[in-house]
């Protein structure tokens, strides 16, 4: 008997497409089913219909809706804004007038938001009004009192939900919806009346510094996109030159611009300007803090410049020449406006800027021993060098009367990299500190490698200083010049007892006279490029730096809370944008004063309104007559 040929089984279902078809079908029951229920919408006696004045307030709380989200971005996002002067269409928009814009810009916000939450009352006082039982198109499903009239108070002014819930409260018995009611209320008039300071503090600019990081022992840990902010590159700019015309200027504005006059008076100066210099020395080498300390600050009269030169007061290791430099506030300008010019943010947008600012500065390492010197009684000569080294060589003769046989002293001119402090507020004039305003004590010179131009510099200043000697010499000349200086340096050694001797002391004060001569002079460099260099040696970094400017986004921790206003309102808006799609209707026009006496006097008389106060105990709606006309409604409670 022939088997049978066994029957192939049939092909089963995957699982997954199978389970991947009930979950498909699952979601079209469920857009069906909510499609269904968005499209039903509520009974209503009366639906009054959408007019042009509806579709106005639709776009109305949209352009509300829209300001207050951009607000919280730009909040959020921390942008910077500038206000400084500019143009628009041909004619200049001066920084008072931007802040102008932006109060009408704020006020325009607060109508906005007060427009559409009063739209929103008279929408749902529509609905209780008019809207019916589920199961019979006789019986009100709310109905309103006197009280509910007053909502669009409510949502906008917040004593009038507290005088609102206390009067329900006197009028018939407390309920914790009234409660509810009375808290919801009360959120969103609080937010209606906050929403100024809700823009100001989280949107609207303000003069700030940015970013946000205040100095208290260090920066302390920074976000990534905050330190790549605080951080500049720009061009290095050695020192090419520098002459003293600006002295010379001065002689000819006092003396006039005929032959050596002028030049007398501006050595004079110069002889003058240096021993003011020396007289913050003694008190400068006194502080407790052994760091950069700045010894003078000279500013001319007719001369834009502010000029400082710096003094490392630490002295404790021998035979460690002193180290000086100088440093003006037109360096710190020049970067600025560098920035400024090539567009960089925030530097475009700000009005001043404050933190550690990298410049190239000439400075000066001085150092004296001590000698038998065979120079005259009480001389100072300085060697002016032939233009191949950056040295000064300086011979200080003998002081029979003081015991003192003579020193040699030389100083090197040296270009460098320092961290200087800055402050610049409003656009003013450059402050500048060399110790972080006592906050950085450890500061030291990043130096160059030398160039042909430091040799210049040196033979320059070597002349300035041999000529201006003479004039100096001049104001003492009772005891002499060397020996007021001699005296000098054995005070220094009463106050620093790292100052051993008297040689020790003359590079003190030698290094802050050459210093001062070169502080006073014109800085000669070359112009800025267009572009940041491509040359990675031809470029500084600059860290940490901090920008005065006008800028969105909470500043301190507790403005955060304004965020929470917004919320708020942002949730106000969205409801009664919900409210107006869930009814589909117009507020009637029975919601307003002259609605509702039209309606009153159409209806046939109410019962049981005897007086005043029984009126506000009673609750009304809208109902249709016979003829479908409509009629004011009344009952108890």
């Amino acid at each position: 008997m022939a088997t049978k040929r066994p029957v192939k089984a049939g092909r089963k279902t995957p699982p997954f497409k199978s389970n991947m078809t009930v979950f498909m079908g699952k979601i079209v029951d469920i857009s069906r089913t909510a499609y269904t229920r968005v499209s039903t919408r509520p009974a209503m006696v009366v639906r009054p219909q959408l007019k042009f004045r509806d579709l106005w307030m639709t776009c109305v709380r949209l352009l509300a809706f829209g300001i207050i989200v951009a607000a919280v971005f730009f909040g959020a996002l921390q942008k910077i804004f500038s206000v400084s002067t500019s143009e628009f269409v041909g004619k200049e928009v001066d920084a008072d007038l931007k802040l102008a814009f932006l109060g009408f810009f704020n006020k325009s916000l607060d109508v906005l938001l007060v427009g559409s939450l009063e739209y929103t009352a008279s929408l749902l006082l529509t609905v209780w009004l008019a809207r019916n039982r589920a199961s019979t198109i006789k019986e009100p499903a709310h109905g309103a009192t006197f009280a509910d009239f007053g909502l669009k108070d409510e949502l906008t002014k917040p004593w009038m939900t507290i005088l609102s819930f206390a009067t329900r409260c006197r009028r018939s018995k407390w309920s914790w919806s009234s409660l509810l009611r009375c808290l919801l209320c009360l959120c969103i008039s609080v937010s209606v009346m906050l929403q100024g300071l809700a823009i100001n503090t989280v949107a609207v600019p303000k003069k700030r510094w940015y970013p946000n990081y205040p100095f208290v022992n260090g920066w302390g840990p920074m976000r990534s996109q905050d330190k790549m902010m605080m951080t500049i590159e720009h061009p290095k700019l050695l020192l090419q030159g520098v002459d003293w015309y600006n002295l010379l200027g001065t002689g000819q504005a006092s003396v006039g611009t005929e032959g050596y006059p002028p030049w007398d008076w501006g050595l004079g100066l110069s002889a003058s300007l240096s021993m003011v210099g020396l007289t913050h020395m003694v008190y400068t080498v006194s502080l407790p803090e052994k760091s950069w300390q700045h010894v003078y600050r000279m500013a001319l009269d007719k001369d834009a410049l502010t000029r400082w030169t710096a003094l490392r007061t630490s002295f404790d290791l021998p035979n460690r020449p002193v180290e000086t430099f100088s440093a003006d506030d037109e360096q710190v300008t020049s970067v600025f406006n560098w920035l400024r010019d090539t567009h960089h943010q925030p530097t475009a947008s700000s009005t001043g800027w404050t933190g550690n600012l990298t410049l190239v500065v000439p400075a000066l390492n001085t150092i004296c021993t001590a000698t038998n010197s065979s120079a005259a009684e009480g001389s100072i000569n300085v060697t002016v060098s032939d233009g191949t080294t950056s040295r000064i060589s300086m011979d200080l003769g003998p002081v029979a009367a003081l015991e003192f046989a003579g020193a040699s002293c030389s100083s090197t001119l040296r270009q460098a990299l320092y961290p200087v402090d800055i402050w610049v507020v409003d656009m003013a004039k450059a402050d500048l500190s060399f110790n972080g305003y006592g906050h950085d004590w450890d500061k030291h010179l990043a130096y160059l490698p030398t160039i042909p131009s430091d040799y210049n510099i040196a033979s320059m200043l070597a002349t300035q200083t041999r000529d201006s000697l003479v004039s100096m010499k001049a104001l003492m000349p009772a005891e002499g010049l060397l020996s007021q200086f001699l005296r000098m340096s054995r005070k220094l050694k009463e106050f620093d007892p790292a100052v051993k001797d008297d040689a020790a002391g003359f590079s003190i004060v030698m290094a802050v006279l050459l210093q001062n001569m070169l502080s006073m002079s014109n800085k000669i460099r070359a112009p800025l490029p267009s572009v940041l260099p491509s040359n990675h040696s031809e470029r500084i970094t600059s860290f940490p730096l901090q920008w005065q400017l006008y800028g969105s986004g909470p500043r301190l921790p507790w403005e955060w809370a304004a965020v929470a206003v917004l919320i708020i309102a942002l949730m106000a808006l969205c409801t009664s944008m919900y409210f107006s799609v869930r009814f589909w209707i117009a507020p009637g026009e029975w919601t307003e004063l002259g609605g509702m006496m039209r309606l009153a006097q159409m209806s046939p008389p109410l019962e049981d309104i005897g007086d005043e106060a029984k009126a506000r105990k009673r609750t009304y709606w809208v109902d249709k007559e016979g003829r479908g006309d409509l009629a004011l409604r009344s009952r108890v409670g």
